[in-house]
């Protein structure tokens, strides 16, 4: 009879090993109850909503080895590509890496400054890991030559070459000689230097 013949699905018996029989009326009258919602629950959008509101949030916790935060107070962001300041030893983003920028105490170790001293108006020579504030304070108590009314001179330190008669506002010495002159012959070979017994010569 049609209502009780029998189908058979051959794509499934490979898989299977043994074919799957239903009759055909028991197969449509379950497709029905189903489409319809009768006898059978029907999944809506609302179940995959509260499944994906379950899900874990992520946490930067996680993972703790990449990246790092800037140790600037006022930032704190984690940036996985941060900047290690060179005399603090700190780590800061692109945005607080400069010394000015996080206000780095230990600047004036790496900045070249030659500050001039309010009172006589003089270059103070400030050496390398020297603070210039505390330089300038000692040249105030012990070596200003503050003269109120007198106009110092600026140019004070002679050449020692023979015949030349520049001066320069700050000392500029040998390295092996210790003497001190211009810009011009500071070089040893520039002004013959003689360092002990024997000369300096362009052959060496």
């Amino acid at each position: 009879m049609e209502g009780t013949r029998e189908w058979r699905d051959a794509s499934l018996s490979p898989g299977l090993g043994r074919a799957s029989v239903t009759s055909r009326a028991q197969f449509s009258s379950s497709f029905r109850r189903w489409a319809t919602g009768k006898g059978y629950p029907v999944p809506r959008l609302r179940h995959l909503r509260h499944a994906s509101a379950a899900a874990p949030a992520f946490d930067e916790s996680q993972l703790p080895d990449l990246g790092k935060h800037c140790s600037e107070k006022t930032c704190k962001q984690l940036d996985f590509l941060p900047l290690k300041c060179d005399v603090c030893k700190q780590d800061f983003c692109k945005d607080h890496f400069t010394y000015a920028a996080h206000k780095c105490p230990f600047a004036y170790k790496k900045d070249a400054q030659v500050p001039v001293c309010p009172l006589c108006n003089r270059p103070i020579p400030v050496k390398k890991g020297e603070i210039p504030d505390v330089v300038v304070g000692e040249h105030m108590d012990r070596d200003c030559r503050y003269r109120p009314g007198k106009k110092e001179k600026v140019f004070t330190f002679r050449c020692s070459k023979k015949g030349c008669k520049k001066k320069e506002m700050l000392p500029v010495a040998c390295d092996q000689c210790r003497g001190n002159f211009c810009i011009q012959h500071s070089h040893p070979l520039d002004h013959i230097c003689t360092h002990g017994s024997r000369a300096v010569s362009i052959r060496g």
